[in-house]
């Protein structure tokens, strides 16, 4: 998934603050999926640093192991207890999966679903952007959390936090809500990842274990949109970055200037 990247300075410097790896977790992957023999051997030796860059990246430290399931019997990726599942699907699909399900691992359950989400997603990024990457799946489609809402600011499609905040889950029971649904991770990321820039991890967990913005919100929410259009993000084709179908050309429809 390595690919050139056109990134402001801000994303450089945030980039450039993330913790020097120490030794990895442990991670026991169970293989019923039965991969092959090579696939194996890769994520063996590859999830394990993927796996310290998370818990860096989140001020996690853990002397347990975390238990990694591949299963054909599961169709998206979750975590109970000390244990990710994962269903066999393409490499970059299993290893975003990986990532976003373990920030959730090291960050906790406990929390409103914008603020977990938020965090899942912004981990991705940071540590993707650290090794000079993008994320190409769920929710960004290769383009920067950053640059989605810069997208919506300029549609007018951008709602107020609250909004958000308000949310209890995902909520795909019309096209309405599957769209708000959707930004709430990218909305949810970039604003996360804010806090972590300008305010600190600590401000961030104040925040996440509260399940509230708190006083500080409202200006934190102005500040950080004056940012995201100081930055003045690139434009691009919602239809090119998004996938075909029709929950997604319900996206591009509100996303596209007429």
């Amino acid at each position: 998934m390595g690919m050139r990247l056109n990134i402001p300075l801000m994303l450089l410097l945030a980039i450039a603050t993330l913790p020097l790896l120490a030794a990895a977790p442990r991670l026991h992957i169970n293989d019923e999926a039965h991969l092959p023999q090579a696939k194996m051997l890769k994520m063996q030796r590859d999830y394990p640093l993927w796996a310290e860059r998370v818990f860096r990246y989140n001020h996690f430290e853990s002397t347990e192991p975390v238990k990694l399931v591949i299963s054909r019997s599961v169709h998206v990726g979750f975590y109970v207890d000390d244990t990710l599942y994962l269903p066999p699907d393409d490499e970059g699909e299993m290893l975003e999966t990986f990532i976003h399900e373990l920030a959730h691992h090291a960050t906790g359950h406990d929390s409103s679903f914008f603020l977990k989400e938020g965090i899942a997603s912004n981990t991705l990024e940071a540590v993707f952007l650290a090794q000079g990457q993008m994320p190409q799946g769920w929710p960004q489609y290769g383009q920067s959390n950053d640059a989605w809402v810069s997208l919506y600011l300029k549609r007018g499609q951008l709602p107020p936090l609250k909004k958000f905040m308000d949310m209890d889950s995902f909520d795909g029971s019309s096209q309405d809500e599957s769209f708000r649904s959707w930004q709430a991770y990218v909305v949810g990321a970039s604003f996360v990842g804010w806090i972590i820039k300008h305010e600190g991890y600590a401000a961030f967990r104040k925040v996440f274990d509260s399940e509230q913005l708190g006083p500080e919100g409202a200006a934190w929410e102005r500040r950080w949109q004056a940012d995201i259009r100081a930055e003045n993000w690139p434009e691009f084709d919602v239809a090119d970055a998004l996938p075909r179908g029709e929950r997604y050309q319900n996206y591009v429809r509100r996303l596209r200037a007429e």
